[in-house]
């Protein structure tokens, strides 16, 4: 029951009392309101779903709106919760306005996960691990860290990848990671004249060894697709990333 004061008594001073005895009903201008019990159910099990949400951290890389419309079908397949007419107004109070209506309790629950502190030698699941729990960090050591999804290179192979196009830059990168580091990206262009960005590196030096490591990992995923398949690779004008590309693929 939700409590709400009607009225205010007036003030009658000593006499309002005589010993233990009420002189009135303290009460009496108290009203009990009953509040919809298909809103408070509706509460109750988002509460639940959050509460649910803070202690299992596999749910911080899943999408808001997932978690809010799994709620929903959890709620209106609950007998649990009530007949099914009463699931109906109950699902009906916790849709509310859609996923708007509950994505911030939602996401701040989610918060609660989160690792912020990210460095060279910490990075959070959430970055390490794509959404469908996929690894995406691949490698990483003291020079470098290597990132890509076998899912897309695999994807890429099957539509025709026949040509590679890498890159890097230095100035998007945070200065504690030194002058010479790079995001190094390589993309691929399928025979439907797509171009896909397949891997990512970030790299602490500008080594050929470094250019080997980085080229042998998509070398290994591609080779265990089938035959190989790259035709034409373009890299920039430094010798060292050339040389790797072609002995990797070219020779």
């Amino acid at each position: 029951m939700r409590h709400s004061a009607a009225a205010t008594v007036e003030y009658i001073g000593e006499q309002q009392v005589v010993g233990n005895k009420f002189l009135s009903d303290p009460s009496q201008n108290h009203v009990c309101t009953p509040i919809s019990t298909a809103e408070d159910k509706a509460e109750r099990v988002a509460y639940k779903k959050n509460q649910e949400v803070r202690s299992d951290p596999s749910l911080a890389s899943v999408p808001s709106v997932e978690i809010w419309e799994t709620m929903v079908q959890e709620c209106l397949e609950n007998p649990s919760v009530g007949s099914s007419a009463e699931r109906e107004e109950v699902t009906a109070n916790l849709f509310r306005h859609g996923h708007e209506s509950r994505r911030r309790a939602i996401t701040r629950s989610k918060a609660v996960h989160k690792d912020r502190s990210i460095s060279w030698n910490n990075i959070p699941r959430e970055f390490a691990f794509l959404p469908d729990g996929s690894r995406f960090l691949q490698l990483m050591t003291a020079d470098v860290h290597i990132y890509y999804s076998c899912t897309t290179i695999k994807k890429a192979y099957e539509n025709g990848l026949f040509a590679l196009v890498a890159d890097g830059v230095h100035k998007i990168l945070p200065t504690p990671l030194g002058d010479q580091a790079q995001l190094y990206t390589v993309h691929g262009v399928c025979s439907n004249g797509h171009e896909i960005p397949l891997l990512y590196a970030l790299t602490r030096a500008q080594r050929e060894s470094t250019y080997e490591l980085v080229f042998s990992c998509l070398e290994r995923e591609l080779r265990s697709l089938g035959p190989q398949c790259v035709r034409r690779f373009v890299v920039d004008f430094e010798r060292a990333a050339s040389n790797a590309a072609k002995r990797h693929f070219l020779e």
